[in-house]
Order: structure tokens, then C-alpha cells, then sequence
């Protein structure tokens, strides 16, 4: 009978326990993402000060890629370059899907931050963004067709169903151009003038 009323002592205080630990470990991933997305993005102004101010592309086809016949994603050719480091840590949210970067996974290199994507050509120059503030460069993602977190979220009207991803209550988290993380909603997004529109801040949840 002891035996009986301790573990039913302990069930209940999981069961008390259990959504306060939900929500703690919430907010210890989301701590997680802001800090990978601001590591993240300040690869990508270290690389663009070495290059001319120039953006990293989302996605080198092999036309385009310095290694001969082989197409790079943008944290493939940062971290070819050494602006990244090899652990590949700090590329993925822990809060969705894929909630760690695979190393052994093919593909792993789709499933990432979304990097801002204006076409094939390159990226418009940081130095020549007037309002860094509020120039988005890196982004919690989404593609419907993988479930996952995907490389790039496609400019509007570019035909991209990649869009940001509200998964931090309602928000996400972003790297801008000025070196800050803020953690927006779609309305907030929407408000910077930065030319996103309705359709590619859809607030899709996990």
C-alpha cells in the first residue's frame, strides 16, 4: 500500500510537473536558436566584408560554384572558407524539425536557417542597405514540401513556397543585416517595409 501511495505521489507531481518543464525547455531552445541565428549571421558579415560586401548565395549551382562540377549551400561554402566551424552546431533550430544538423544525412544541407534569396544573382551589397536595422538576412524557415526547416525563403513573387517560420510562440526569430536577433510576428515582419509580403509570412506553427 506504501508502495502504491508513493508512486501515485509520483505520478501526480510529473503530471504538475510535466507542462512547467515543457515550457522551460521551450525557452531554453528558443535561448538556443537566437544564439545560433546570431553566430550564424555573423559569419555571414564576416564573409561579405571579405568579399566586397556581397552577400553569400543562398545555393551555388555548379556553374556558379568555385569547386568544379559541385554546387554548394551558403553554409557549405562559409564553412569551406572558415567563417564556420566544422561542428556544424549552430545551423538548425532545436524547436522543429530536423532539431539537429545530420552530418550522415545527404540532404542535411537543405534543412538549415533560411537565408534571404533574391534569384541566382548576387546578393544586393550590405554596405548599400540603408536601414541594416530592419534588412532581414537569416530566418527560422519552413518548406511545406520537406516539413522541415529549409536553406533560403524565396522573395515574393518568385514562385517559393519557403516561407518564415512562427515557431517561437507565434514568432520568429530573426538575424538582420545591423548584427541583431529579434524575434518577430507576421505583422511585425510585415511592418518593416522590407518587401516581404502576407503570403511569405504565412504563420505557420509547428
Amino acid at each position: 500500500m506504501e508502495v502504491l501511495v508513493a508512486l501515485t505521489i509520483v505520478v501526480l507531481v510529473v503530471a504538475f510537473a510535466w507542462p512547467a518543464l515543457a515550457s522551460l525547455r521551450e525557452r531554453l531552445n528558443d535561448a538556443k536558436c537566437v544564439a545560433s541565428l546570431r553566430a550564424t549571421g555573423q559569419a555571414i558579415l564576416a564573409h561579405a566584408t571579405d568579399h566586397n560586401g556581397q552577400s553569400v548565395l543562398a545555393y551555388y549551382d555548379p556553374s556558379r560554384s568555385s569547386i568544379p562540377d559541385q554546387g554548394e549551400y551558403w553554409h557549405q561554402r562559409l564553412r569551406r572558407e572558415g567563417y564556420l566551424d566544422a561542428s556544424r552546431k549552430n545551423l538548425v533550430c532545436p524547436s522543429f524539425r530536423p532539431h539537429r544538423y545530420d552530418t550522415a544525412n545527404s540532404s542535411a544541407g537543405m534543412y538549415t536557417y533560411g537565408l534571404r534569396k533574391e534569384g541566382y544573382a548576387p546578393a544586393v551589397s550590405l554596405a548599400n542597405v540603408e536601414k541594416p536595422a530592419s534588412y532581414i538576412l537569416l530566418a527560422d524557415s519552413y518548406a511545406p514540401s520537406t516539413d522541415s526547416q529549409f536553406y533560403y525563403i524565396g522573395w515574393p513573387g518568385a514562385g517559393n513556397a519557403q516561407k518564415f517560420h512562427l515557431r517561437h510562440a507565434g514568432k520568429a526569430n530573426i538575424f538582420f543585416a545591423d548584427g541583431s536577433v529579434r524575434p518577430l510576428s507576421a505583422d511585425e515582419i510585415l511592418a518593416l517595409n522590407d518587401g516581404w509580403d502576407r503570403k511569405t509570412v504565412n504563420p505557420i506553427k509547428k
